[in-house]
């Protein structure tokens, strides 16, 4: 029997939050949380076990889990074969009577249990965990079974696990910036340079452009740092839903921005400009207040044209986010010079 329509209602929206999850402890919770509205919520019983034979992902989650029932759900092993033989060489979930020798060890702790799914969890033809779902009545998972949902989750959570923690390992090697996922200044000089060179190679310009949040300061102030990094998060998402896929966004500051511009000289490109401000300034940004607080941006442009002479790339690139810099900084006085005078500019 297939699962009921409000079933599959109520999954939908976990597994669009599986799928965008972020950081490897909300992967592993909304995978727990699907297994087991699956499973039959409540009367389930699961576990989600990882290989980790490097203690890399119990380091991730270290500072996640402090539940013992929680921990208890997530299994850690060196490899997968000494927990689970069974799933090793297979690529579909596997269903069937809950038989002690094989299971115990994926359920700890659990007794009268009488059928058992499981979900092999694999990325590159290899087995990098599994999903392991189990009731107390024998055909209480045969729902479960006959909709293929579980075979679905598998592949979702998988897909999810493997970029969570290849994100985490950006963050971790310091080119990425821990608040926002953009990436950080390390990454800017080294991209600068390579863009530099490109843009020499090909003959296309490249258009810089700095981003700074208006008053930030005085934000974080009267509100509070949490708020900040609100407002911080949501300027970024903003700005991406501008972009196109080929620009870059770097967070170069406490509240500033460089995107780089492949093959576009931004002076010329006015059109980006307004849309990144019209998106930042389209709504208030929500920090826990009433009513939001309203959030504008100031905007500096410069581009690199390519020349006919040598370039040192470095330089060629300190030299640009240098008049980008100036441009910001012109457009800041001619802001506050248009405030003091009652007008804006």
């Amino acid at each position: 029997m297939l699962q009921d329509p409000p079933i599959r209602r109520n999954l939908w929206p976990l597994q669009q939050q599986l799928l965008e999850a972020r950081d490897l402890g909300s992967v592993v919770d909304r995978t727990l949380e699907c297994a087991a509205m699956l499973g039959g919520g409540s009367s389930a019983t699961v576990t989600v076990a990882l290989a980790d034979s490097q203690h890399e992902l119990r380091h991730l989650l270290a500072d996640r889990w402090q539940s013992p029932v929680d921990a208890g759900r997530i299994l850690f092993v060196d490899t997968m074969h000494a927990l689970a033989p069974l799933l090793t060489g297979t690529q579909a979930a596997l269903f069937g009577r809950f038989a002690r020798a094989d299971h115990q060890l994926l359920f700890p702790g659990r007794d009268g249990l009488a059928a058992v799914g499981l979900a092999p969890l694999i990325r590159s033809n290899r087995l990098i965990g599994s999903i392991n779902v189990a009731c107390e009545t024998p055909g209480g998972l045969d729902s479960m079974r006959a909709s293929g949902d579980l075979e679905q989750l598998r592949v979702m959570a998988a897909v999810a696990i493997e970029n969570a923690v290849s994100l985490a390992r950006l963050r971790r090697s310091g080119s990425m910036d821990l608040l926002t996922g953009w990436h950080s200044q390390q990454y800017l000089e080294r991209r600068l340079r390579e863009e530099i060179a490109r843009s020499e190679r090909n003959r296309h310009s490249l258009g810089c452009v700095i981003v700074d949040i208006d008053d930030f300061r005085a934000l974080n102030s009267r509100y509070g740092h949490r708020a900040g990094d609100e407002v911080l998060l949501e300027v970024t998402h903003r700005i991406e839903a501008v972009m196109r896929s080929s620009d870059v966004g770097v967070r170069c500051g406490s509240e500033e921005f460089a995107l780089l511009l492949p093959n576009t000289e931004a002076q010329q490109d006015l059109p980006l400009i307004e849309r990144i401000q019209r998106s930042v300034a389209s709504a208030p940004v929500d920090i826990g207040v009433t009513e939001g607080v309203a959030v504008t941006v100031s905007t500096g442009v410069a581009a690199h044209l390519p020349g006919g002479a040598a370039v040192d790339p470095g330089l060629a690139g300190s030299e640009l986010l240098a008049r980008a810099h100036l441009a910001l900084y012109e457009s800041q006085r001619r802001r506050k010079r248009g405030a003091h005078a009652g007008r804006l500019e």
